[in-house]
């Protein structure tokens, strides 16, 4: 069993009107005053720290940073989690940097200023400012250099301790993600915006040491780090590690999931996995990885579907494929693997109500019993990817599967039978849920903004309901209960929990701006489920939430 490396059990009762409160059987006139109906929020499970974004180790310490997280995590090299330090609250999305100097002082930076990480556990504040940082790292100088965009451009910047700042060199490039020094004082920057590793030296200026990567915004090269023999590794948009020859050739190594910093200790390289907190120490020698192995493994929900009085959690995977589990949302804290999901590896997964599974392995559904025993396998129709939803429709007892490419959805039941194509328009992903009733509701991203449809009859369709927002919201995940009402999950510009009424088309906060107290604010939903009682469960990287309707 994987360990469960941290819990939070967080409880607190919103006063917000119900979206459609229950009806009392009693005649006779409303009381007077009557209690405003509320839901119950539970953090179910938070990570030891949501996307870990960068590392340095300092003596036997590693200090690990979040870009979604206004703390520090301090690890022990044998992957204890030992303390964490504050940086500053409601920090939002923001890259927070660390990096030590030669005499052990550790300093963390974000775009509102500069700290000091105590041994002791205290931070202080050495610098205030308003900036937009990427990266940093520390020069033979023990100064900082740091890389900050503004209007396309990039510029490296050297830091004093006060904060007092000098401009080195202007980069064209909104992306340099990393920054590091060789032994002969040569900076080098990996710039991801246009696929390659640039090189500065003092008289020769800024040249091109390394092409070959994917030439798209954020493509990579994302990190790099020199080891003790003075070699070049680097990771990129694949999650891949590769070294860079003298000559600026790429030469990819066995593949490893990760994602974040990459950092040398002695002969041991370590980095992190972003989207499953995953802290690996990895033994490299020149092209071959000669050992791997996790020091620290988080639980990051991804994933989400229902399943008895369990939630199956879809996580990103570690060295390869993802990893399901059962948690129990009526006993929080009791999360177990779930062999059979883990083994079969599937593209997507749901249930019906009477215990049956079906899982999509691509084109290919496959029907299985309550014993696990394989009922149907059945070939469908489409370019059934990332972008294909798996849904039960209790109304029919059937299995539907939403085919989703620019511009339709094309329905269809679990045996391949078309039953009806919809142009909707859309400029992004659709996200859709089925009722009791077996009425279907699509969100649209279209030209004229984002909006709920009912798209359960075709050619007719209705929109029911669009967020107060000019802004596009992506990642809008939605769900239904048993008497029909809505639940969706907006994100990120506009990070919420919403209760909609599809007849009267108004919808009502259940959580607003206090998700960010979770650590939920400024994080993409991931997953959502909504259970026949109106208890709402929302996963995002690092985070489980529940939301339970109160009598």
């Amino acid at each position: 069993m994987k360990k469960l490396v941290a819990l939070s059990l967080l409880v607190i009762v919103f006063l917000v009107p119900a979206c459609n409160p229950k009806q009392s059987d009693t005649q006779g006139p409303p009381p007077e005053n009557p209690k405003p109906p509320s839901w119950t929020m539970t953090g179910l499970l938070k990570d030891w720290l949501i996307t870990p974004h960068d590392l340095v180790i300092n003596g036997h310490e590693i200090y690990v940073s979040g870009n979604l997280d206004n703390r520090v995590a301090v690890i022990s090299l044998d992957g204890q989690v030992l303390r964490y330090h504050t940086i500053e609250k409601n920090l939002g999305f923001d890259n927070v940097c660390v990096a030590a100097t030669s005499q052990g002082q550790v300093l963390a930076l974000s775009s509102r200023g500069l700290w000091e990480l105590k041994s002791d556990g205290t931070t202080e504040s050495l610098a205030r400012f308003n900036s937009t940082i990427d990266h940093m790292t520390i020069g033979p100088d023990d100064r900082l250099y740091i890389a900050s965009r503004s209007q396309g451009e990039s510029r490296i910047l050297k830091m004093e301790l006060n904060g007092t700042t000098s401009n080195l060199v202007t980069i064209n490039s909104n992306r340099i993600s990393d920054l590091d020094f060789d032994a002969n004082g040569n900076l080098f920057m990996a710039d991801a915006q246009y696929g390659q590793i640039l090189k500065y030296s003092k008289g020769q200026g800024v040249e091109i040491f390394s092409i070959g990567f994917p030439e798209t915004a954020g493509g990579g090269p994302f990190y790099l780090a020199f080891d003790q023999a003075g070699r070049l590794y680097t990771s990129s948009i694949d999650y891949n590690l590769a070294l860079i020859s003298t000559d600026g050739t790429v030469i990819p190594l066995e593949f490893i999931n990760i994602s974040g910093d990459l950092f040398f200790h002695e002969d041991l390289l370590y980095t992190l996995g972003i989207y499953n907190a995953t802290l690996f120490e990895i033994s490299v020698n020149n092209t071959t990885v000669l050992s791997k192995r996790i020091l620290l493994d988080g639980v990051v929900p991804w994933y989400i579907d229902h399943q008895g009085g369990s939630v199956v959690v879809g996580e990103r995977g570690t060295f390869s494929g993802r990893t399901f589990f059962n948690y129990d949302i009526t006993q929080p804290g009791r999360i177990e693997p779930n062999p059979f999901l883990n083994a079969l590896q599937p593209s997507q997964y749901t249930f019906d109500d009477s215990g049956n599974t079906y899982l999509l392995f691509r084109e290919v559904l496959k029907k299985l019993d309550s014993t696990g025993r394989e009922e149907y396998s059945v070939s469908l129709p489409g370019n059934l990817q990332w972008n294909t939803r798996l849904l039960y429709n209790p109304a029919d007892d059937k299995i539907y599967y939403f085919d989703i490419d620019s511009n339709s959805v094309i329905m269809a039941n679990a045996q391949g039978a078309e039953t009806y194509h919809r142009f909707l328009s859309t400029v992004s992903k659709v996200f859709i849920t089925i009722t009791k009733e077996g009425n279907i509701y699509a969100v649209v991203f279209s030209s004229d903004g984002t909006k709920l449809m009912d798209i359960s009859k075709s050619p007719e369709e209705r929109v029911v309901w669009r967020p107060n927002t000019t802004f596009a919201i992506y990642w809008f995940h939605i769900g239904s209960d048993a008497k029909g009402n809505l639940y969706a999950a907006l994100g990120p510009s506009f990070q919420d929990v919403v209760c909609i009424d599809p007849v009267k088309g108004t919808a009502i906060s259940i959580v607003g701006a206090s998700n960010s107290r979770y650590g939920w604010g400024f994080v993409d939903p991931q997953g959502f489920l909504v259970t026949d009682s109106g208890t709402v469960v929302v996963s995002a990287p690092g985070v489980l939430l529940k939301f339970v309707p109160n009598d």
